[in-house]
């Protein structure tokens, strides 16, 4: 079968034998991110698919899951990382002949037994694409609860029996492993940190405050992009954890001023204020009460995900569900070509009717909404990436560069060069 290069037998007896072992669901993927095991019925993260609206395809449900797999790899051989659900998993490659042929992926679990989790973070989400409560809250129930340190004992565990699966080649990773031993994505990118310091002839411990990241934060919350949000909060906090060290006084300052920011910018994207700042208020609480990074970067994921579900989040409106699904399909295919008719057909209107609707509830045209977002997008493009203008048109749906600049000049009152230029 394509992409199975390792033996499947072994790695499912000891993804087996795991899960019996510890109640942690445990897959095996192989090169191309198809799980190979379990089937679709017990596959850990079929609550996440629910969540998400996606059917359980054996084909696709893991593609998530294979970049972590990718930095696994590359540091040392197992990974720790929070999924766009806020839950952890971790992960460890699988070897053959010195390339990565598979891997075993261990999770979800929750890191932090939380009673609110549930009816704040998912049912809302499971509510607009149409999941039911009741299936979602029996596979909840049966997420494990597990302390950060027990996690990252479980982790080397799965490296273990990944090195078992492995042939000689993966003993590369133990030279990795001295060098680059992380617990999350957090740690590991201060370790990158430290590295990029020292290449560049600079003093490892003094860190240039990312300003830059920053932004590209604020512009996926005010995208609703809460997967790119996730992955650039970890690069953030990995300068907040490496400049302060052990000084969690300080980290606590520094992500109450993130809180501060994140608030800010789902305000400007209309947001009820009442509900910024009731989250606002409880999670640096929370925060408040943390002792150690793994529940600074546990709950700085949450309120991420929350704030980024604000800007799609429409009480007052009448179809308030129709337009979620409405907006959530737009941001989803925003590099595609995008028809009144095909997003009238998702929402199970006529597109007459769903046009007419959707400028009485947003107060835009669907057209101009569509722009606006695509604008916002190639910015937050220009900023956090050094690629060509034109690709970033390409990338935003909007091929026709001329038609790009003329919106983009219409938006901003500058050339897309310019702004790239005075934001640099």
């Amino acid at each position: 079968m394509p992409g199975l290069e390792f033996p499947l037998d072994e790695a499912i007896r000891y993804a087996r034998s795991f899960t019996q072992a510890t109640g942690v669901g445990c897959s095996v993927l192989d090169r191309a991110s198809v799980v190979r095991y379990p089937p679709p019925d017990d596959y850990p993260c079929r609550l996440c698919r629910m969540v998400s609206g996606h059917a359980l395809d054996a084909a696709t449900s893991s593609h998530d899951h294979w970049r972590w797999v990718e930095q696994a790899a590359r540091f040392g051989g197992r990974y720790i990382f929070l999924c766009e659900n806020a839950f952890t998993h971790w992960t460890s490659p699988i070897v053959i002949q010195g390339r990565v042929t598979g891997a075993l992926v261990a999770g979800p679990v929750l890191t932090i037994d939380d009673q609110d989790f549930f009816e704040q973070e998912l049912l809302p989400r499971a509510a607009s694409v149409g999941s039911a409560e009741a299936p979602l809250r029996e596979l909840f129930n049966c997420v494990p609860r597990l302390e950060p340190s027990r996690v990252t004992a479980l982790s080397d565990l799965l490296y273990a029996l990944s090195r078992t699966v492995s042939d000689a080649t993966a003993v590369g990773f133990d030279e990795a492993e001295a060098e680059l031993q992380r617990q999350s994505r957090i740690s590991e990118y201060v370790q990158e940190l430290k590295q990029i310091r020292l290449n560049a002839g600079k003093d490892p411990e003094i860190p240039t405050y990312p300003l830059d990241k920053e932004q590209a934060l604020l512009d996926h919350i005010r995208m609703g992009s809460i997967a790119a949000a996730q992955q650039t909060l970890n690069e953030l906090l990995g300068h907040v954890f490496f400049a302060a060290g052990s000084d969690l006084q300080s980290i606590k300052y520094r992500t109450r001023e993130l809180v501060v920011l994140l608030s800010r910018a789902v305000l400007r994207e209309g947001a009820d204020p009442e509900e910024v700042f009731g989250i606002n208020f409880r999670f640096v609480d929370a925060l408040e009460h943390q002792a150690d990074i793994n529940g600074f970067a546990y709950w700085m994921a949450r309120v991420t995900r929350r704030f980024a579900d604000l800007v799609l989040y429409m009480p007052n409106m009448a179809h308030s569900t129709v337009m979620r699904r409405a907006v959530a399909y737009v941001r989803e295919h925003l590099a595609a070509p995008i028809r009144v008719p095909d997003v009238a057909r998702h929402v199970g209107l006529s597109p007459t009717y769903f046009s007419r609707l959707f400028a009485q509830e947003m107060g835009v045209q669907f057209v101009s909404y569509v722009n606006g977002l695509r604008l916002d997008r190639a910015k937050a493009l220009m900023r956090s990436t050094d690629a060509p203008i034109t690709e970033i048109a390409s990338m935003v749906g909007l091929t026709d560069h001329s038609y790009f600049t003329k919106l983009f000049r219409r938006d901003t009152g500058v050339t897309p060069s310019v702004f790239r230029a005075t934001r640099a």
